[in-house]
């Protein structure tokens, strides 16, 4: 979902996992940066289950050969007002922030 509503913003730079996998299969980089903007799935607002940012997806870059980068949600505090009033979720407190990058670290990250 972050693809679909930002990738404009950013000169088309998000790529799905899919996109990614096959980019690294195709040796066009050896990184990739995680950064999971929108927590909802869709426009109706339902929640990514899991996020994003999880164990699966860190060993599927890792198995393709990738390092992985981690764009964190404390940088999202900083960017608050984001496409007409958004703000993150995860930065919205600091107890939640410390909660999400728990949960983060918990993914072997």
């Amino acid at each position: 979902y972050d693809v679909q509503r930002y990738n404009a913003c950013v000169h088309r730079t998000l790529w799905t996992l899919e996109a990614a996998l096959q980019g690294a299969r195709d040796g066009l980089f050896a990184w990739a940066w995680v950064d999971e903007w929108d927590l909802a799935a869709d426009d109706a607002g339902a929640r990514k289950d899991p996020p994003f940012a999880s164990t699966c997806t860190f060993a599927a870059l890792r198995d393709a050969g990738l390092r992985v980068g981690l764009v964190t949600p404390e940088l999202h505090s900083s960017s608050p007002s984001l496409l007409g009033g958004e703000s993150h979720d995860d930065a919205s407190s600091k107890e939640r922030l410390f909660a999400r990058i728990r949960t983060i670290a918990q993914c072997g990250f």
